[in-house]
């Protein structure tokens, strides 16, 4: 039998042998490096936490001058599907936007503030034919620094959440100790909690490797199987830099006179 069961979760994921599940991974907290008016970065990578990993991509651009919008897609699984009904796995999304305000801070330094909306969906296969389908959102603010020199970077950046189902499905048969999880976070949510995240990263414009940490800082959610925290790596690219310098380089216009 199923029965709807509203839940929030921004991305779960289920461990193997352990026969527990994760109800929350943080995404990478991104701290775009802007210093003018149509600044362009993108970037992508891996991401993961305690068994479990994926992929995450971002993007940002500056439409006008200390104004920004910011694109954030996360994407991560335990294991791979098969037709062993006792197997464990699982798989989530979010999908994210944002708009934002920055201001450079002499030509080393920039300070920002993200609002965002985000929403995905998740996947859980429990091992006894259970299964759980679950979709929420998430609304943010994010303020955040960028340090960033000739041959090093390094930013900081604290994200304030409120996480709340859309819909969901889930199987009554489930593990006793998961369902009274799923219900548990139903019962207090919307959940307000923050985030705290740290990047560090080498190269030389326009292409950075960036090594990411992302904690979660509320510790009574732990208990309920929502991750501690995430690590990653990524490539980032300043696309700005190619146009920029193409443009640099154009002769200017001459008059022929005969």
């Amino acid at each position: 039998m199923r029965q709807n069961l509203p839940l929030l979760l921004c991305i779960a994921l289920c461990l193997s042998s352990a026969c527990s599940h994760y109800y929350y991974a943080p995404n990478s907290l991104q701290t775009p490096y802007l210093q003018q008016k149509h600044d362009t970065r993108a970037s992508i990578g891996f991401i993961g936490g305690n068994e479990f990993s994926g992929w995450e991509a971002s993007a940002c651009f500056s439409p006008v001058k200390y104004g920004a919008v910011l694109f954030n897609h996360f994407q991560v699984q335990h294991a791979k599907p098969d037709d062993n009904p006792e197997r464990k796995y699982g798989n989530g999304r979010l999908t994210e936007f944002a708009l934002g305000a920055y201001n450079p801070i002499k030509k080393n330094m920039s300070l920002s503030l993200f609002a965002g909306w985000g929403g995905g969906q998740v996947f859980n296969a429990y091992g006894n034919g259970g299964v759980s389908n679950l979709r929420f959102e998430r609304i943010f603010l994010q303020p955040g620094m960028m340090i960033q020199g000739k041959r090093a970077r390094f930013g900081v950046a604290t994200r304030f959440n409120r996480l709340n189902y859309v819909s969901g499905e889930v199987d009554l048969g489930i593990p006793p100790t998961e369902l009274n999880a799923i219900r548990s976070i139903e019962n207090v949510s919307p959940i307000y909690f923050s985030e705290l995240g740290f990047v560090g990263g080498f190269g030389a414009a326009p292409v950075w490797v960036d090594f990411r940490i992302n904690l979660n800082n509320k510790e009574s959610l732990h208990s309920s199987g929502f991750a501690t925290s995430t690590a990653g790596i990524s490539i980032q690219f300043e696309l700005d830099y190619f146009w920029r310098k193409t443009e640099a380089n154009r002769p200017m216009n001459s008059f022929n006179t005969e």
